[in-house]
């Protein structure tokens, strides 16, 4: 993941080449590897290395390229953006997008979108006073109660 990330971030025009048809993926990537996916996969590397404002973009690129069918693709963006906002201590952004990224579901809320709003609301403790901290507090609690309902 590391070196992916470092790949795209020395080279961000290949991307752009993979999305446009000018470049392929290498044969050790899988052929679905588009560029929006490749974006988001450099983009959560990013973050993991603690780069945020590259992670913001890359993460951007990957969220315009993204179907807008793909409601679960594009709510884990949007978590990780949101888990960039909780890094730059911008609590009330973070708390926002991720309560976006959970209604982006439709109701049908994903384990792996539950596990990352919980994450994104863990780092967001420091700030569980503030309204949006505590409204996504409210709409993790319901999501959970509904689905100890079914």
């Amino acid at each position: 993941m590391r070196q992916l990330a470092r790949a795209v971030y020395v080279n961000p025009g290949h991307i752009s080449n993979l999305r446009n048809g000018k470049a392929r993926p290498s044969p050790g990537l899988a052929a679905e590897l588009d560029g929006p996916r490749l974006a988001g996969m450099a983009g959560g590397a990013m973050l993991l290395l603690g780069d945020t404002r590259a992670a913001r973009t890359l993460i951007a690129e990957a969220l315009t390229g993204r179907a807008t069918g793909d409601a679960k693709g594009r709510a884990l963006l949007t978590l990780d953006l949101a888990e960039c906002m909780a890094t730059e201590r911008e609590p009330e952004q973070a708390a926002d997008l991720c309560a976006q990224a959970i209604g982006m579901t439709g109701g049908n809320v994903v384990l792996p979108v539950m596990t990352r709003a919980a994450t994104v609301h863990s780092a967001l403790q420091p700030w569980s006073r503030t309204r949006a901290v505590l409204e996504l507090e409210g709409q993790l609690a319901d999501l959970k109660v509904a689905e100890t309902e079914e």
